[in-house]
């Protein structure tokens, strides 16, 4: 089996602008047997979690430390339901799992464990480490005083972080996560797919951490068949941020990723995927990026088809919905031109009355001395609708200023939706070219 590991971390580019150190980090570990372990954590950014990044750093040391003394004394056998190739997945909040309540006591040790030497190394960072100047003006004098007295989880939660880890091994391989980014598996035949159960508690910028005191949520999944996950990506949450769906993310693995590897090959993939992080980074999400990876190289050719073949349905189904916008849009924009005209007759209308009443009154004015009350009562009248007239005149004025907006920013969208069509019809004529080419090399 040809499987290569990386592991890597980049610093966001809104933490850039702003001097904020990475708070991500990311590990691999290859062990002389050919087992591989991924870990990766994403320290919290707020306030409270000033410390998060030697949070994540320790979470991912602890986190391979564990994974490794696992796999050293882990027997497969003890996996309940190994006889089924399927994938298992639980979650330790719904303990015990109705199907298989044996993997649920695994994995919760194995949680166990890795939270309590978290815990046990931040208190000694802790110890070891004062807190520095610019870290007390950070605090409010109540989380001072709780710091300095050493309440426990108070200490905890300034290292805060998620975590996600993995291992792989000859006969199984599994996963674990606590918190919010994404792991997601390409299986050998080309589908792409999340293994992990989502946590329902991570909404927005809320997200399950570490340093929670109830932690022990840890979400697994595992399996014995290796071609449920050919590839495995774990990426913190500034990778999955970057794509507007679930698709979009997979699409990213599955072209950008191995459909790079398959056609540059590994060596230009590995030395180049820092820079495809960092244009992630600087023109969607903006925040730190870390990704940890097995890739079974043998198998990417195999799972290119499906791969393209899922990639052209999705560019479809974005350039219909494009074109339907900008139908849309365009009848938006007709109609609006039409009220625009519409208007600008009946303020000609209005300015052609305005001109009469204007002459109207000209001469009436210019009456001679002995006005009768008729004549008077006329000159009022004519004042009245002139007055009238014009407040129409300024209405409509008002309605063509609105109008002329909204048509400046209907064609603003249009051209903006053309470009991305554009843009998804070269993306979909290069997904189609290497199809072809698949195609003549079978």
């Amino acid at each position: 089996m040809n499987t290569q590991v990386l592991s890597l971390q980049r610093q966001g580019a809104s933490h850039i602008k702003k001097g904020l150190v990475c708070q991500d980090n990311a590990g691999s570990r290859r062990l002389d047997d050919g087992t591989i372990l991924l870990a990766l954590s994403d320290g919290h950014g707020s306030r409270p979690h000033f410390r998060s990044d030697r949070g994540s750093h320790i979470a991912v040391e602890t986190a391979l430390e564990v994974l490794e003394e696992f796999a050293g004394h882990f027997n497969v056998c003890m996996l309940p339901g190994v006889g089924c190739t399927a994938l298992q997945q639980g979650t330790l909040t719904e303990f015990p799992n109705p199907r298989f309540p044996e993997a649920d006591n695994i994995f919760r040790h194995m949680g166990a464990a890795i939270l309590y030497r978290w815990e046990r190394k931040v208190v000694k960072d802790w110890l070891e480490n004062k807190l520095t100047e610019e870290e007390r003006a950070l605090l409010k004098p109540d989380e001072l005083a709780e710091l300095e007295k050493g309440v426990r989880h108070k200490i905890l939660r300034t290292y805060g972080c998620t975590l996600q880890a993995a291992i792989r091994t000859d006969s199984y391989w599994l996963a674990l996560q606590l918190g919010d980014g994404k792991i997601v598996a390409a299986r050998k035949d080309g589908s792409i797919y999340e293994p992990v159960p989502w946590d329902k508690d991570c909404f927005q910028n809320i997200t399950t951490s570490i340093c929670d005191i109830s932690a022990a949520e840890f979400r697994y999944c595992y399996s014995v068949d290796s071609d449920e996950a050919s590839a495995l990506f774990l990426a913190s949450d500034g990778m999955d941020d970057s794509f507007p769906t679930a698709q979009d993310l997979y699409s990213c693995y599955g072209i950008n990723f191995l459909g790079r590897i398959n056609y540059n090959g590994w060596d230009y993939f590995s030395q180049n995927v820092d820079k495809l992080l960092d244009r992630y980074s600087q023109y969607y999400s903006g925040d730190d990026m870390s990704l940890a990876c097995w890739i079974d190289l043998d198998a990417i050719g195999g799972m290119m088809r499906r791969i393209l073949n899922d990639k052209r349905v999705l560019c479809l189904k974005k350039i219909d919905s494009i074109e339907n916008q900008l139908r849309k849009l365009s009848d938006q924009k007709t109609q609006l031109e039409r009220q625009k005209c519409e208007i600008e007759r009946h303020k000609s209308v209005n300015a052609s009355v305005k001109s009469f009443f204007e002459l109207i009154l000209g001469r009436l004015k210019n009456s001679p001395d002995d006005i009768t009350s008729e004549i008077t009562n006329t000159l009022d009248g004519v004042k009245k609708d002139n007055a009238r007239n014009e407040e129409n005149i300024r209405q409509r004025d008002t309605e063509l200023m609105r109008i002329g907006i909204e048509i400046k920013t209907r064609v603003e969208g249009i051209e903006k939706l053309q470009r991305s069509l554009d843009s998804l019809k070269r993306e979909l004529a290069s997904v189609e070219d290497y199809i072809s080419k698949l195609d003549d090399n079978t």
